[in-house]
């Protein structure tokens, strides 16, 4: 939650405050789909579902639970980060799970986020399926 100084001294929280917002990083606007690294794989070919939702929703999960965007740690040095994203999702590569001393709660949101990202769409949970 982002507060602005006038907000702090109000107490009136914001999510967010689009005036001052920028984008992460260039790359992150060139797809007309998504976001690169939070799209499903089958966003490539067009082919939309409310499963390509849920796999977006397992990346929002993983980086909630890591800190970490998508594929950050397998970037450097790539000219076309959003193609190479796109690449790693088409063969079946997936974000690494740290694993170690990790909270209950963030263990059970990677987990979450592993079923959500299934390369057959059919093979994720639905909306509805998804409790913590």
């Amino acid at each position: 939650m982002l507060l602005s100084s006038a907000q702090i001294d109000s107490a009136e929280p914001w999510l967010s405050h689009l005036r001052k917002s920028r984008p992460a990083n260039r790359v992150d606007s060139l797809s007309s789909a998504g976001t690169p690294g939070f799209c499903a794989p089958e966003t490539s070919t067009g082919t939309l579902s409310s499963a390509s939702d849920v796999f977006s929703f397992g990346m929002i999960a993983y980086s909630l639970a890591t800190g970490l965007r998508p594929f950050q740690d397998q970037l450097d040095g790539h000219v076309s980060p959003s193609e190479h994203i796109q690449k790693l999702l088409a063969q079946g590569q997936r974000p690494t799970v740290p694993s170690g001393n990790s909270e209950q709660w963030q263990t059970r949101l990677l987990d979450l986020a592993v079923q959500c990202w299934a390369q057959n769409a059919a093979d994720r949970p639905t909306i509805n399926d998804i409790k913590l």
